[in-house]
């Protein structure tokens, strides 16, 4: 029960990936805490190292990153994806359509 998931977040649901220890989400949220050891606010530079981290070998897409790292979708748009996609950082699944509703990051090799 989380103010940012409503009672019918498949977050939630029974038998949810979300929920299994050891799931690659549960990896990723546990790698996310260790990294900001708790912290409201982190440095750009650990923000952006932790992006990386997560999107290597992988698309995410915006809601899955701002759950992973319990921020606002809009803060990690405005503030982190949209500068890493222009310096080549991260590329887009969909980079014809950059408003894509499935939209999603993944590390450039």
């Amino acid at each position: 029960s989380s103010v940012h998931l409503p009672d019918s977040s498949e977050h939630l649901v029974p038998g949810s990936e979300h929920l299994v220890p050891g799931s690659e989400h549960s990896a990723l949220r546990t790698l996310v805490d260790e990294r900001f050891l708790g912290r409201k606010k982190v440095s750009n530079t650990l923000m952006v190292e932790t992006i990386l981290i997560l999107c290597t070998g992988h698309f995410l897409t915006l809601d899955h990153l701002a759950d992973l790292l319990k921020r606002s979708p809009d803060t990690i748009r405005t503030h982190y994806l949209n500068q890493m996609v222009k310096k080549n950082l991260l590329e887009l699944k969909y980079p014809d359509k950059r408003t894509h509703p499935d939209q999603g990051y993944r590390t450039r090799k």
